[in-house]
């Protein structure tokens, strides 16, 4: 596994850190679909999930349920700026149109 610089863009974290992580975990990295259901997912970090503040990097989905959110910044980035947005997305995922139980 190549390892990430402070010139690799948010991308290159997620595909060089943060998807083995995950995947390393147990969760299955699958790409967001407007047209997707919750209820079919367990066990799925979800690639760029719309949320009602934006995409998150990750929505970690357990039996048709968001769990919380993964935010991926490049490295030289504060880890202040990333709770704040992680925090926003978290909170606009529970207004997504997607099918949602909270």
């Amino acid at each position: 596994m190549n390892s990430a610089s402070p010139r690799n863009s948010e991308w290159l974290t997620c595909k060089r850190m943060i998807d083995p992580k995950l995947k390393a975990a147990g969760w299955k990295v699958v790409p967001f679909s407007p047209d997707m259901s919750l209820d079919s997912l367990d066990g799925c970090a979800i690639e760029e999930f719309e949320t009602a503040n934006g995409p998150a990097d990750y929505a970690l989905c357990m039996n048709g349920q968001i769990l919380g959110v993964v935010e991926a910044k490049k490295l030289t980035l504060g880890l202040q700026s990333v709770l704040t947005q992680a925090e926003r997305y978290s909170k606009g995922a529970t207004s997504c149109s997607l099918n949602f139980r909270g």
